[in-house]
């Protein structure tokens, strides 16, 4: 005969934040609670119905997906089980990033090279050349 597993509201709170990413301290914050009540309340058993609605909220998740959280076999909080988020298959983040990272990179090179051209009219400047050779040369086209 298999015992029911008794859930624990409080861990599957504190599983579900590790999850997000979340320290106490910023689920706290959002919660409007200090660092130490957010401890406090992931070792109590079966918090209120108001806190696991609040934590629920900070989470943007449910009340029924904190109570029904499974660790070990409930990836449904990431992939369909939450609320005000928008679910993306990891391919589509990860190119998601690529670009993002790859926009940055070609932003980046563009300054370097707008950057090295204005040492050098710096250069031209200093040598006592009156004017940027980029001037004299087109000067010189006309």
């Amino acid at each position: 005969m298999e015992l029911a597993q008794k859930k624990h509201f409080g861990q599957n709170i504190r599983n579900m934040r590790i999850l997000k990413g979340m320290k106490q301290d910023t689920l706290g914050k959002v919660m409007g609670m200090a660092q130490q009540n957010i401890s406090k309340m992931e070792k109590n058993e079966l918090p209120t119905q108001e806190i696991l609605e609040r934590a629920a909220k900070a989470m943007g998740t449910t009340v029924d997906a904190i109570k029904n959280f499974d660790k070990d076999n409930d990836f449904n909080f990431f992939f369909g089980y939450t609320t005000n988020q928008h679910n993306h298959p990891i391919k589509e983040v990860i190119e998601y990033f690529k670009e993002a990272i790859l926009k940055e990179h070609g932003e980046k090179e563009e300054l370097k090279v707008e950057n090295e051209a204005l040492k050098a009219e710096l250069d031209q400047l200093k040598k006592g050349n009156s004017k940027p050779e980029s001037e004299n040369k087109l000067k010189k086209v006309k």
